[in-house]
């Protein structure tokens, strides 16, 4: 049942993200959403290509009968790189204690939520390896990018 609850994270992150938006209208928050979109872009295509199918018997889901990437997974690859980056390299009023604990609490969640996928029977532990691959390195890419390119352009 936990790992049930787990797999609905990334809907948490996503309402929790457009929240945050509204509220305060960062460009870091905006840019962390747009990074999100554009992954799940990814994972979209990614699956197109691969046209890897779910494990036999895994429960019906919606429209997509391929499983690698891990969509959930890739979510949660992608939340784990950039938001480490962002604890890291842009806030400053925080003790490296809450930064580690942070990352180390999201290292959990992202790990759980991968886990959840392969017990719960929608994806073969490859695809959730993969998932985790490709959005972290998506996450860092996406961070470097908007470090390189858009937070010079309105510093904090």
């Amino acid at each position: 049942k936990l790992l049930g609850i787990a797999s609905i994270a990334p809907y948490f992150i996503m309402c929790s993200l457009t929240t945050l938006i509204v509220r305060s209208r960062e460009l870091v928050v905006c840019a962390w959403l747009g990074g999100h979109l554009l992954n799940e872009v990814l994972n979209f295509l990614l699956k197109r290509l691969l046209r890897e199918n779910r494990p036999e018997g895994a429960p019906a889901v919606g429209f997509d009968v391929h499983g690698m990437p891990s969509a959930h997974s890739q979510f949660m690859g992608f939340y784990l790189s950039f938001s480490s980056c962002v604890m890291a390299y842009r806030v400053r009023n925080c003790s490296m204690i809450w930064k580690v604990g942070a990352a180390s609490f999201n290292l959990v969640l992202s790990v759980s939520v991968a886990y959840g996928r392969v017990r719960l029977g929608f994806h073969t532990p490859a695809q959730v390896v993969v998932g985790l691959a490709v959005g972290f390195c998506a996450g860092l890419a996406h961070y470097a990018a908007c470090g390189k390119f858009l937070f010079p352009l309105f510093p904090a």
